[in-house]
C-alpha cells in the first residue's frame, strides 16, 4: 500500500476523501487483542450472577479449569466481571441480548466490550440505568465502523465510527485512529481499570460450565 493510497468514502453529509491508512487497525505485535467478551456491570457480584443465571439457564460453580467452562466471573474494584474467550463469533458464550437482559434485569450502569480477530471486529456498548446509551463498532472485513448515540426520548443519532472516535480522542479527522488506544480509554472513562483479554479460570471466582 502506497502512502498516497486514498479511498472516497460517502455519509450523510458530503462525499470526503481519507487516507485508507486511516481506515485500518494498526498491526503492531504488540496492539493484536486475542479474541473475548468482557461484560462490566456495576453491581454487586451475587445480583450479577444471579441475574445472569436466571437468563440463560445454566449454574455458576466454583472454578476448575474445565473445557465446559467457558464464562467467568470476578470482580475489578466495585465491577462486576462476566467474560469469555470469543472462540465462535456466530454463538458467543456472552452475547449481545445477554448484555441487555443482564443490565434490564439489575437496572444498572456498566459495558459491554467484543472483539473478534478473525473479522477485525471491536465492539464497545455503554449503559446507564440497565439501558443501552452508546454503542460503537467498527469491523475491517468487510470495513464498515458507526457510533450510535441512544437518546431518552427514543431517538438514535448514527455516525461514521472512525470520525466519532477520532473527536473522542482530540485527533485530526486524517489521523490513523489506534482502536485499541480508544477501546481501553472508553472503558477506562466508564471505570475499567483494565479490560480481560484472555479470560480463564485463572483469577476467576466463579465458572459458567455451558457445554
Amino acid at each position: 500500500m502506497s502512502g498516497g493510497e486514498r479511498w472516497r468514502v460517502y455519509d450523510a453529509r458530503q462525499e470526503r476523501e481519507v487516507n485508507v491508512a486511516w481506515m485500518r487497525a494498526r498491526r503492531d505485535a504488540r496492539d493484536m487483542w486475542p479474541g473475548f467478551i468482557n461484560l462490566f456491570v456495576d453491581a454487586p457480584m451475587r445480583l450479577a450472577l444471579a441475574a445472569f443465571e436466571e437468563a440463560r439457564g445454566a449454574s455458576w460453580e466454583i472454578p476448575s479449569g474445565a473445557p465446559g467452562e467457558v464464562v467467568f466471573a470476578s470482580s475489578q474494584g466495585a465491577l462486576s466481571l462476566i467474560a469469555s474467550p470469543m472462540h465462535d463469533p456466530d454463538e458467543p458464550p456472552l452475547d449481545p441480548g445477554d448484555a441487555d437482559a443482564l443490565f434490564e434485569a439489575l437496572g444498572a450502569d456498566g459495558v459491554y466490550v467484543t472483539h473478534d480477530p478473525d473479522a477485525g471486529a471491536l465492539t464497545f456498548a455503554r449503559y446507564r440505568a440497565g439501558a443501552l446509551t452508546f454503542l460503537w463498532a467498527d469491523t475491517i472485513t468487510p470495513p464498515h465502523s458507526t457510533a450510535l448515540t441512544f437518546h431518552p426520548d427514543g431517538r438514535c443519532t448514527e455516525e461514521d465510527g472512525r470520525r466519532w472516535a477520532l473527536r473522542a480522542l482530540d485527533l485530526p479527522p486524517t489521523d490513523e485512529l489506534d482502536r485499541y488506544a480508544l477501546i481501553t480509554y472508553l472503558a477506562g472513562v466508564c471505570g475499567v481499570s483494565s479490560l480481560c483479554l484472555t479470560p480463564d479460570a485463572r483469577g476467576a471466582r466463579r465458572a459458567l460450565h455451558m457445554a
